[in-house]
């Protein structure tokens, strides 16, 4: 569905986001007046140059499908309301933004994948996975139950966009973790391929 961006603007301040949110730099005001609390969710400046509008859409309606912990509340928007919005936050674009990759220590990521695992499976089993994870082996696992379809990387780029907040089940972060040791080993595997 889309929305109507100037719609979505009234909407915006109408649904209560700037208690909460800031949108642009500066000091966060709700009406005119000075807002204390427009710090408690993120800026929204820039929100445009880092999600889709499917995406945002689909967070507005249920923030809580995507991130079971979030402090965002579900807001109750009918479908256009939700689409308005998001059609209007897809103004905010921040044209200098770049995407941060943090640094990676391999040992903590194998960490966070074996604590995921082992709350599924048992150790040795969890180990076995792991292994098959960094041998980039996904057929394997998404039979033994330890990845679904959906989530197996098939190339580097599918597993790029991921990210740690689409999964509502406990583990997202070792989730991503383990699609993360898999696709590094894809991609030392297709290097090696092309030596």
């Amino acid at each position: 569905m889309k929305g109507d961006a100037s719609k979505g603007k009234d909407q915006f301040q109408l649904a209560g986001c700037l208690a909460c949110h800031e949108l642009g730099e500066g000091e966060a005001r709700v009406v005119g007046k000075p807002n204390p609390y427009g710090q408690y969710g993120p800026n929204l400046a820039g929100i445009a140059s880092k999600v889709t509008e499917p995406w945002l859409y689909q967070w507005l309606k249920e923030p809580h499908k995507y991130w079971a912990e979030t402090r965002m509340p579900n807001l109750r928007l009918a479908d256009d309301e939700a689409a308005n919005i998001a059609a209007f936050l897809m103004t905010q674009v921040k044209a200098d933004w770049k995407p941060v990759k943090p640094p990676v220590d391999p040992r903590v990521l194998e960490k966070e994948a074996l604590t995921f695992l082992t709350s599924k499976f048992s150790v040795v089993d969890s180990q076995e996975y792991l292994k098959t994870i960094r041998e980039g082996k996904f057929d394997m696992l998404v039979g033994a139950g330890v990845v679904d379809k959906k989530t197996a990387p098939r190339s580097r780029s599918r597993v790029r966009r991921r990210s740690p907040t689409t999964s509502a089940s406990g583990g997202s972060r070792a989730r991503v973790a383990i699609l993360a040791i898999g696709s590094a080993a894809s991609r030392r595997r297709s290097r090696s391929a092309s030596s």
